[in-house]
């Protein structure tokens, strides 16, 4: 999850020349942020159900990344 945010970043940098670092976060605590983060970490999740991980265990895992990234 973490690489999603900070791959954004890069693009954002890349793209205007900006310096994100401070910008990033007080992105993710955005609307827009917060619905990338739970758009992330839903296909994160996804993925690792795919991959043979128990769905409860993953859904659970994805709430908290959700709401540790969501939130801070």
């Amino acid at each position: 999850m973490g690489w999603d945010i900070w791959l954004l970043a890069l693009r954002w940098h890349l793209a205007t020349g900006d310096a994100v670092a401070g910008d990033i976060i007080s992105w993710t605590e955005s609307a827009a942020g917060h619905t990338f983060v739970t758009n992330s970490s839903r296909r994160w999740a996804d993925a690792s159900i795919l991959a043979g991980t128990p769905e409860a265990q993953a859904r659970a895992a994805e709430s908290r990344i959700t709401s540790f990234y969501a939130n801070h």
